[in-house]
C-alpha cells in the first residue's frame, strides 16, 4: 500500500504454485492508466449436434432444472485456463453425450446480464456439430451427476419436445428447414462468417 499499487486481479488456478495476485501501478504520473481491466464474462457453448442422416438433434436434460423440465443441447461453460469455444463445445457434448462430434462453426451468440454465481454478464456461443465420418450415434452420459437424460430427437418430433429458451430459438429454425425440406443444407447455409 505505501507503493500505491492496486489488486488488478487475483487468479486461483489448478496448480495452487500457478496461483496468483497481481498488482499494478501505472508509473507514468502525467498519463492516464491505460491498463486495460480484468476479464468480465463468462463464456459458455451450446452444441447443436445433427446425426448422420441429418434426421435427428442430440438433446439431453439436466437433474436439476431451474427453470422447469425441458431439453436442452449439451453445453456449458469454457475452462478458464485457456480453452477456446471450438473445444469447449465437443469437450461438453462428449461429457454429457460420450458423442465425438466435429465441429462445424458458430450459428449465434447471445449475451445475458448478471448470470450465474459471479453475477457477471455471460456469452453463450450456439455452435452447429456433426459426427465424424464413422462416428458412433450411441450415447454413453459420462457425466451421471449432472445429465438425467440424452437422446436423438427426431426432427419430426421437434415441436413435441419443450427446448430452454435459447435451443429453442435454433430448434425452431431447424424445424422450419425440416418442414420446407431443406434442413440438409442447414450446415452450410447457417453459420456465421468466420
Amino acid at each position: 500500500a505505501n507503493f500505491q499499487f492496486y489488486i488488478h486481479h487475483a487468479k486461483n488456478l489448478e496448480n495452487p504454485d500457478d496461483s496468483y495476485i497481481m498488482l499494478c501501478k501505472w508509473l507514468p504520473e502525467d498519463e492516464d492508466n491505460n491498463l486495460p481491466s480484468y476479464a468480465t464474462h463468462t463464456v459458455g457453448v451450446g452444441g447443436m449436434v445433427l446425426s448422420h442422416d441429418k434426421e435427428h438433434l442430440l438433446a439431453i436434460q439436466e437433474n436439476v432444472q431451474s427453470f422447469g423440465v425441458h431439453w436442452k443441447m449439451p453445453g456449458g461453460l469454457l475452462d478458464p485456463y485457456g480453452e477456446q469455444v471450438e473445444q469447449a463445445c465437443q469437450r461438453e457434448v462428449w461429457e454429457e453425450t460420450g458423442i465425438k462430434s466435429k465441429f462445424e462453426g458458430v450459428l449465434g451468440v447471445r449475451e445475458l446480464k448478471g448470470f450465474g454465481k459471479f453475477m457477471v454478464p455471460d456469452l453463450y456461443f450456439v455452435c452447429l456439430l456433426s459426427l465424424p465420418e464413422n462416428g458412433s450415434e450411441e450415447i454413453n452420459i459420462i457425466h451421471t451427476s449432472e445429465i438425467k437424460e440424452a437422446k436423438w430427437v427426431h426432427l419430426s418430433e421437434l415441436p413435441d419436445h419443450k427446448f430452454s429458451q435459447i435451443a429453442s430459438i435454433f430448434v425452431r429454425r431447424l424445424y422450419k428447414r425440416y418442414t420446407e425440406g431443406t434442413h440438409k443444407e442447414f450446415v452450410s447455409d447457417t453459420l456465421l462468417p468466420a
